[in-house]
């Protein structure tokens, strides 16, 4: 958590980059602290989805997408592994208003 330099945030609505210390830190761990199951949807039907990189010391370390609030597609770069998570419903993560562009 602590070597998270940038966060890059991808929605329909534009692009927008992190890199203040104290922004990544609270993204970081707002999304550590989502309850996750592993799902077997491959194909999650969405209305937004946020495609988003987290750079570690200025190499790609993961690629989160999330569908709405319902599931997220993470990607390790350093061993190329993806897996797929449905988000347990009921939690107090707003994740359009923690990625918003504005």
């Amino acid at each position: 958590q602590a070597n998270v330099t940038r966060i890059e945030i991808d929605t329909d609505e534009g692009k927008r980059v992190i890199d203040d210390k104290k922004k990544t830190k609270e993204i970081v761990r707002s999304l550590s602290q989502l309850e996750v199951k592993k799902s077997k949807e491959l194909d999650p039907k969405f209305d937004q989805a946020y495609w988003v990189k987290i750079v570690e010391n200025g190499k790609d370390a993961y690629g989160l997408t999330i569908y709405d609030d319902d599931y997220i597609k993470a990607f390790n770069f350093k061993d190329k592994k993806q897996a797929t998570y449905t988000i347990v419903k009921d939690q107090k993560v707003d994740v359009k208003r923690l990625f918003s562009t504005k």
